[in-house]
């Protein structure tokens, strides 16, 4: 199932390299909004407010407004993994380099 897209004006470009500590969990952001990219640092709840408010604007209904909540991520082992932020990855958070085939 396709991702929705990075809200406009987010910062998608190719993986993000974080250390990772077995058994933490890591919150991944979904929106694109984050200033700690590609980690949640919360921006999701007034992207999600914004998307909101556009879907009423427009449909009348709420209900049809994109909701990005973050990923969480608990890897198996202590390393340091490239986090997707192109949102179009098959393997959700981790980078499969579909940021290749994404537009600029």
């Amino acid at each position: 199932v396709p991702r929705p897209p990075p809200p406009p004006g987010s910062r998608a470009r190719g993986p993000v390299k974080v250390h990772c500590e077995q058994g933490r969990v890591v919150a991944w952001c979904t929106c694109g909004a984050s200033a700690k990219f590609a980690l949640c640092d919360g921006s999701h709840k007034r992207v999600n407010a914004a998307a909101r408010d556009a879907a009423v604007a427009e449909h009348g209904d709420a209900a049809r407004a994109v909701k990005y909540m973050p990923m969480r991520y608990k890897p198996p082992a202590t390393a340091d993994v490239f986090l997707c932020t192109c949102k179009q990855t098959k393997t959700p958070p981790l980078c499969d380099g579909s940021h290749r085939q994404c537009p600029s």
